[in-house]
């Protein structure tokens, strides 16, 4: 995955939240992100081989097999379509494929229109409105913000609204269900509102937002380390280490993850021997780590140890590939 640009040309593996199911930098991320879906009745053989797919970041076999699953033979019914269809769409997003993402959303969008005029006897047109998933809602939205649309903030206020009226409503009813569907709802749309915000270059108003995902959600790791990254774009790095001393105190972190935030500091201040020597302490706790080999291998670079750096990402490939390394000649 790409590494985001840092001052002066520097690069280390650093994405920040990147929408709710954004370019997350470990497969337990992924998953925690991809959690967000709120899963019903799913098809227990497909539906998981599709998450685990996803929680591996493997998007280009989450499009082959969701797309096996839709045009196959077996029947599906309306939420496992869904479900199949909104996995789909990440998948998309994350290669980039938005105009064939909004042209899903639009397909399905459309056979939900048909699917309720039929069960409804007629009354479709009207149930539709407010039936269509939120995912499906906050993934269109997510669209318009990664293409870089002028209608990107508009579209993400209108469905804030639209969930707080809702969470006025269970509240209200004591729902303590739809309380908790609300703030996993508003969780998923504020991390898109910061990445939005990320990627216009507005870093105040990212911070922001993600302070107030950590303060509605306090627990949170992933919170806790997307802010450690936007304060190293912002050139906090003071913040920064703050933020990765508290993780390491409060939150249930690996010491991988560290090693690695811990590198991403000292790369972004230039001091590439130390950042090598943590992104080499995540690669000794997890081979298979390709992020801090990506890291290490660019930190090598800046050293001008160039033959290391092409043997480490050499050494990354093949510990991925597993049994389709080559042995030694």
């Amino acid at each position: 995955m790409e590494g985001s640009s840092l001052d002066q040309g520097k690069r280390v593996h650093n994405d920040p939240v990147d929408g709710f199911l954004g370019r997350a930098n470990s497969r337990e991320e992924a998953a925690i992100l991809l959690s967000n879906l709120n899963p019903v009745t799913p098809d227990v053989v497909t539906i998981d081989s599709i998450k685990y797919l996803a929680s591996s970041l493997a998007w280009g076999a989450v499009l082959e097999a969701s797309g096996s699953i839709l045009h196959g033979d077996v029947q599906l019914d309306i939420n496992t379509k869904l479900e199949v269809i909104t996995f789909r769409i990440a998948a998309m997003m994350q290669t980039r494929q938005f105009d064939r993402a909004a042209e899903q959303i639009a397909a399905i969008r459309e056979d939900m229109r048909k699917y309720f005029l039929e069960a409804s006897d007629g009354l479709g047109e009207k149930l539709e409105s407010t039936y269509v998933p939120f995912e499906l809602k906050a993934l269109s939205v997510d669209i318009l913000a990664r293409k870089g649309s002028p209608k990107a903030l508009e579209a993400f206020y209108e469905l804030k609204d639209h969930i707080e009226i809702q969470h006025k409503a269970c509240s209200e009813r004591s729902d303590g269900a739809g309380v908790a569907v609300w703030r996993s709802r508003e969780q998923m749309l504020l991390s898109s509102l910061a990445a939005y915000y990320l990627r216009s270059q507005k870093i105040d108003a990212a911070l922001d937002t993600v302070r107030e995902l950590i303060r509605r959600n306090p627990d949170s790791a992933v919170y806790c380390f997307a802010l450690l990254r936007i304060l190293v774009l912002s050139g906090n790095f003071s913040a920064a280490r703050e933020v990765l001393s508290r993780a390491a105190e409060y939150h249930n972190v690996t010491a991988t993850e560290i090693h690695m935030h811990r590198g991403i500091i000292l790369a972004a201040e230039g001091s590439f021997d130390e950042a090598l020597d943590e992104f080499e302490g995540a690669i000794l706790l997890d081979s298979r780590n390709t992020a801090a080999a990506n890291n290490a291998a660019i930190c090598l670079l800046h050293l001008g140890r160039i033959d290391e750096a092409i043997e480490k990402l050499v050494s990354a490939v093949c510990t991925k590939m597993d049994s389709t390394c080559p042995g030694p000649s």
